[in-house]
């Protein structure tokens, strides 16, 4: 089910699955997004999450092409993980970009977020998928 859509990216709740889980698709739109279009983007998510509590989100990021600042990695950081993490969100699986800058920006967002959060990174959808639906999976990589 479709949550929201706008031009830089598309929100689903997989409740369908076995484990439901929020996946959040980037476009390649995010080339041409300003920062409190990234923000506004961001916000949105976590209004989301603290609506539907889920335990896990795949975010797809093979199209994402916006290099996430320090001073906003920072705010994500303080400002919106620790609200997600109240809300229960205990896992995130990360289909990386072929963008080096975007991704690295990602990788430093996403470092060590809290001890009882895993995130995992795949290069595929079905991998993704395959971690999400199975809580015993160590799979991906990094």
């Amino acid at each position: 089910m479709i949550l929201f859509k706008n031009k830089f990216m598309t929100i689903h709740f997989r409740k369908e699955d076995i484990y439901p889980f929020l996946e959040l698709i980037w476009s390649e739109q995010t080339r041409n997004m300003s920062v409190p279009e990234y923000k506004s983007c961001v916000e949105k998510y976590l209004e989301l999450v603290l609506d539907y509590r889920p335990a896990q989100v795949l975010i797809e990021t093979k199209l994402f092409l916006f290099s996430i600042s320090p001073d906003i990695q920072e705010w994500i950081i303080e400002s919106i993980t620790p609200k997600t993490l109240e809300a229960g969100l205990s896992r995130m699986a990360l289909i990386v970009t072929e963008d080096f800058f975007s991704q690295l920006s990602i990788e430093q967002t996403m470092e060590n977020p809290a001890p009882n959060f895993d995130v995992k990174y795949f290069k595929n959808r079905i991998s993704a998928l395959e971690w999400i639906q199975n809580p015993n999976s160590t799979n991906g990589f990094h």
